[in-house]
């Protein structure tokens, strides 16, 4: 059987991110294994062991693994799996999969009519939050939910299960310094060389829920540093002043899902969180 498709992991310590959560990255693998493909390129910067549960399950399944340590950004770790791809395999597709995903069933059977349209360079597949915070919440604002997903795609890309026609990626070459956005990239350099985007609605579960606790000050400067040096994000004291709304119906969502005490918590963070980084959008300087 031929493989039309090689899978590309970037990880950091998946094995610890993911204890935090229902599943465990053996799951996460074992729900690639409707894609038809034989190799696993791995950039990986991890100090637990989450290369050993790509060993195990390469082993396990007679998989390939090609793995490479390194990769100080996001940006830097996708070019890294990119050029492995281009150099090193001939295959049409190279599919990004996140550490936190697991891919629905009949994922591969909605998305492999796209791969034969020779206008189609990337294909997505929506990223469904395990949690139903963020969907209680667009549900108060009356914002559909997949439609809200499928929109911030095509704003700011997404690689949490995606597709990349060879033909649209071999002279790409993503800013190392994008540890934020270089899916956004990515989706902008496919699309600029005429390359359709398709949507998989079956999709992938997103299993990492959002907190903040990640984004300090120092974090969400840098991310709106990149999101308004190319281009993903404009300073709008419109979208800053309804950042400074959003903390009722955050605490409304989170109560629901984390209790109150739980939920004061979640909506602090979140709405300290897009404050600030509207706050850094108007503010920042960005040099050529």
């Amino acid at each position: 059987m031929s493989s039309p498709v090689v899978l590309a992991f970037i990880t950091k310590n998946s094995a610890t991110k993911l204890a935090k959560t229902s599943i465990t990255l053996f799951d996460v693998l074992k729900s690639t294994l409707q894609i038809p493909y034989r190799s696993i390129i791995l950039v990986d910067a991890s100090t637990d062991e989450t290369v050993d549960y790509f060993r195990k399950f390469c082993d396990e399944y007679g998989k390939e693994l090609v793995l490479v340590r390194g990769g100080r950004t996001r940006g830097e770790a996708r070019q890294i799996a990119i050029d492995i791809f281009l150099n090193n395999f001939t295959q049409e597709w190279l599919m990004f999969v996140d550490d936190d995903v697991i891919l629905n069933p009949g994922w591969w059977s909605e998305a492999e009519p796209h791969t034969k349209n020779p206008r189609v360079g990337i294909i997505w597949g929506v990223n469904y939050d395990h949690s139903p915070e963020r969907a209680r919440y667009l549900k108060i604002l009356g914002v559909d939910y997949v439609q809200y997903l499928v929109k911030e795609f095509f704003h700011r890309g997404g690689t949490h299960d995606t597709m990349l026609r060879r033909e649209a990626i071999k002279d790409i070459k993503i800013p190392p310094e994008l540890h934020y956005y270089e899916d956004g990239y990515i989706l902008r350099h496919v699309l600029n060389k005429g390359y359709e985007a398709r949507i998989v609605y079956t999709g992938c579960t997103h299993y990492n829920p959002w907190t903040g606790e990640h984004l300090n000050k120092n974090e969400l400067r840098r991310m709106a540093y990149l999101a308004k040096k190319y281009g993903f994000e404009q300073p709008s004291w419109k979208r800053l002043f309804r950042s400074l709304l959003s903390f009722i119906p955050h605490l409304v969502t989170g109560t629901k899902t984390y209790g109150l005490v739980g939920g004061i918590r979640y909506a602090y963070r979140r709405w300290k969180a897009k404050v600030l980084f509207r706050w850094y959008l108007l503010t920042v300087k960005v040099y050529p």
